[in-house]
């Protein structure tokens, strides 16, 4: 496996950025983060929603249905469990 390949990717770079921002999030308070926060909270709902999309329309194998959670496990985390989660952080602190 050649790393400098797989850290190249942006599907891994946006959810290795995902964890950065979640881990930031909860060791301080909301009170504290700075005003910027939501925009790059945003953007990476984005980069992620589209990192989703982009995996089913183009890059899933044809037979592959994209409500299939049968897939190895990295890749269902990219790609279908990281935008599905975020949207719904998103959506659901939205409202609150």
């Amino acid at each position: 496996m050649d790393i400098f390949q797989l850290y190249s990717e942006f599907t891994v770079q946006s959810n290795l950025v995902l964890g950065v921002v979640l881990i930031a999030s909860a060791a301080r308070p909301r009170t504290r983060l700075p005003a910027w926060w939501d925009h790059l909270f945003g953007a990476l709902v984005f980069y992620l929603v589209m990192t989703g999309i982009i995996y089913a329309v183009l890059v899933a194998p044809p037979d592959e249905p994209w409500w299939s959670w049968d897939m190895y496990w990295p890749q269902l985390a990219h790609h279908r469990l990281a935008p599905l989660f975020v949207t719904l952080d998103r959506c659901s602190s939205r409202s609150s």
